[in-house]
């Protein structure tokens, strides 16, 4: 069995791979919640108001699936 460094330098000093903007999944699941609030805005405040059961859950689900990521993310963004 290997033993591993895992000291704030040894890991300061790995490389870490690197990926562009485009490929991080985050930042699509963070745009795609962007476009639908400004939808949700521009469709009017009522739409929200009648419906805060919905909205709700979709917050929810939008920071499971944004937490999800970030625990299966492992390069920086180039």
């Amino acid at each position: 069995m290997a033993a591993y460094d895992l000291t704030p330098q040894a890991e300061a000093e790995a490389e870490v791979p690197e990926k562009s903007w485009f490929q991080s999944k985050i930042i699509w699941v963070n745009g795609l919640t962007l476009v639908a609030g400004i939808i949700g805005y521009l469709a009017g405040h009522d739409l929200i108001a009648n419906n805060t059961a919905l909205v709700a859950g979709l917050v929810a689900i939008q920071g499971l699936v944004n937490t999800g990521l970030r625990f299966v993310t492992y390069t920086k963004i180039s």
